[in-house]
């Protein structure tokens, strides 16, 4: 080797060691800012179930609140009594503050899911423990069952425009379920069911839909069905103008539709497209018209679908948050919800790969250094707010957050290996994807229902 090579090797070592040096030199101060950066910017929220807390714990979000046409509420977890008695809190808030007169639920849209649920809200019809023994544990819990009797609660002492909807903004299910389309239809209206008894029939034969072995043709055809279904409908209405409410009129139009759009799901899902969060952000507009112009709508979800988030899904599409965006601009409020450590319930699978019953899982050790969760353990609250929208852009903090990071999110489904929950769809932009962010330090499980069917 020559003397010339030996001091080029040289030189380069000598860079490599002074920018690993100065890369650890810097690593605490900049952690170091970046906490008391995020301890400027945090507001502590009180001790003790967020139920409780008092109004002036959401004030500071009001001109963001006022702003809004649609506000997303996520949760890191389908399985954290905080985030759901969070937002039930919100709910109310935003109720009784902001003119909400609507809560789209990540849940099916179909009869026997929230048009069940709504009636009840709304009319005080049926009985709420008959309804929750057909719900998804998600669902069938104390904390839903509170949401849904104050709800009701609210309802019965108001007037018609001011009463507050509940309705499902999902539809991944529903085609399974053609018996509900044709009960409800006969409940709401027997004329229009006789109408249309010929196209129920005809949808009735499908019986359940193998959509894994379903050419496009067929699909076609289904499709075909149910458009002309919508048109018979539509048909009675105009022939019938003095009939059901128009609210009910938008309810039968839309669970069509709502059949139209899990006929899609299915069959694309095999092909590995992704239409489900398109789907959840066309139920979301549709409900934002259903209440009018002047009311707001309140959405129940995951934070990976409320997130303005342009690449979520597998095959690279949006997350029901960013069509959101994309629609209304500064009028859609992203708000996330998240954790550090806790007890949460969610499914596993079994030794068969099927889904176990629902499990109380615990987090017990610290979210990893690449995560934001890691430093939002560093705050000096336990559980706070952080305004993300309002950041300074030149600041250090938000760029921090302008950048892909870990984000800890488990859904329904846990998979025992903390690592797949930080990756992949758990990696975002939270600068981006998020204007608020509620932060608990650590939560515990939702309490699940255990009622009879009797």
């Amino acid at each position: 080797m020559t003397v010339r090579k030996t001091i080029i090797l040289s030189l380069i070592c000598l860079i490599i060691m002074l920018f690993g040096c100065s890369s650890k030199i810097q690593d605490r101060p900049i952690t170091e800012k970046l906490i008391k950066k995020l301890n400027c910017e945090i507001v502590e929220l009180p001790l003790g179930s967020p139920l409780d807390f008092p109004n002036v714990s959401f004030s500071s979000l009001d001109s963001l609140f006022s702003q809004a046409k649609i506000i997303g509420l996520g949760e890191a977890t389908h399985g954290a009594k905080e985030f759901f008695e969070l937002k039930h809190r919100l709910l109310r808030y935003l109720v009784e503050n902001h003119r909400v007169r609507a809560l789209g639920f990540e849940f099916d849209f179909r009869f026997l899911s929230s048009l069940e649920i709504e009636r009840f809200i709304i009319e005080g019809r049926g009985d709420l423990s008959s309804l929750f023994t057909k719900l998804y544990w998600t669902h069938r819990n104390e904390e839903v069952w509170n949401l849904i009797k104050w709800m009701r609660n609210y309802n019965s002492t108001k007037g018609k425009k001011e009463k507050v909807h509940f309705l499902g903004i999902d539809s991944q299910l529903d085609i399974w379920y053609i018996n509900e389309l044709l009960d409800h239809i006969h409940q709401f209206d027997v004329g229009l069911y006789e109408y249309v008894r010929k196209d129920l029939d005809q949808i009735k034969s499908l019986g359940k839909i193998d959509h894994k072995g379903l050419t496009h043709a067929k699909y076609k055809i289904i499709e075909s069905l149910f458009d002309h279904l919508k048109i018979q409908i539509e048909k009675y209405f105009a022939e019938h103008p003095y009939g059901l409410k128009e609210q009910d009129r938008e309810l039968i139009l839309h669970l069509v539709d709502s059949y139209l759009l899990s006929h899609e799901l299915r069959f694309l899902l095999y092909q590995k497209k992704n239409v489900r969060d398109r789907h959840m952000a066309e139920h979301c507009i549709w409900l934002k018209n259903l209440v009018g112009a002047n009311n707001k709508v309140v959405i129940w979800a995951h934070n990976g679908h409320v997130a303005k988030n342009p690449q979520y899904a597998p095959d690279g599409s949006p997350a029901m948050g960013e069509y959101l965006r994309e629609k209304l601009g500064k009028s859609y409020l992203s708000v996330a919800i998240s954790f550090s450590k806790g007890c949460f319930a969610a499914v596993t699978d079994d030794c068969f790969g099927d889904d176990t019953e629902p499990i109380i899982w615990e987090i017990k050790s610290d979210p990893p250094q690449n995560s934001s969760n890691y430093l939002f353990q560093k705050g000096k609250y336990k559980s706070f707010i952080l305004r993300l929208s309002s950041l300074s852009k030149q600041g250090s903090l938000y760029k921090y957050f302008n950048q892909t990071k870990a984000f800890l999110g488990v859904g329904d489904f846990f998979t025992r290996n903390m690592e797949d929950h930080y990756s992949g769809a758990q990696t975002i932009n939270l600068a981006r994807c998020f204007d608020v962010l509620f932060h608990f330090d650590k939560i515990t499980a939702i309490n699940i229902l255990k009622i009879s069917s009797q």
